[in-house]
């Protein structure tokens, strides 16, 4: 468990090269300065105080995820969101008009059936957004809550079942491609 206090003005550093995994994680107060390798988080993560700025490779979260204050800065790496058991994970934060900005996002159902709830936070995904896995996945998001993709979106899951009721925006300035198992189009 990785607990940072409220009190705690200073900074913790991920190294380069390092993986840094935890089961579950509070962050409060400080900076938090991702590296360039995996940060992985087993179950629950929030940042509400932290400065946190993401790694520039693959950071994994099997639990929640709720954003408060502080900052998320993605370092130009992936956010995966996959739930290790047959649950619910919600994305949320305390305030509709907080949007995080994401470099690329994934939603992942690997081997459980997993429904995302997306509530009070908009998710603009700045590259690719994508949605993988072999069980059944579902995102769904109350009416304040937007998914902004700007980039190309692609689902890969394999589930005959899925859907939800999440809005998402396909709204880039450049070309955009969107594809899942059986459709292509492009805008």
């Amino acid at each position: 468990m990785v607990i940072i206090l409220g009190t705690y003005t200073d900074t913790l550093y991920q190294d380069n090269g390092k993986t840094f995994t935890f089961e579950k994680a509070s962050f409060k107060g400080g900076v938090f300065m991702g590296g360039n390798s995996v940060i992985s988080c087993t179950k629950d993560i929030t940042i509400d105080g932290t400065a946190f700025k993401s790694t520039s490779d693959v950071f994994t979260i099997a639990g929640d995820f709720t954003y408060k204050t502080g900052g998320f800065t993605h370092n130009s790496g992936k956010l995966v969101f996959n739930k290790g058991a047959s649950s619910t994970t919600t994305i949320s934060s305390t305030s509709n008009s907080v949007t995080v900005s994401l470099y690329k996002a994934e939603f992942g159902a690997p081997t459980y059936n997993t429904t995302f709830n997306v509530r009070n936070i908009d998710l603009q995904v700045n590259n690719d957004l994508t949605v993988t896995g072999d069980s059944s996945l579902f995102i769904n998001s109350n009416s304040s809550s937007v998914i902004q993709a700007k980039g190309s979106v692609t689902s890969s899951n394999t589930n005959s079942t899925g859907g939800g009721t999440a809005t998402i925006e396909i709204n880039g300035t450049g070309s955009q491609t969107l594809s899942d198992n059986t459709v292509v189009a492009a805008h």
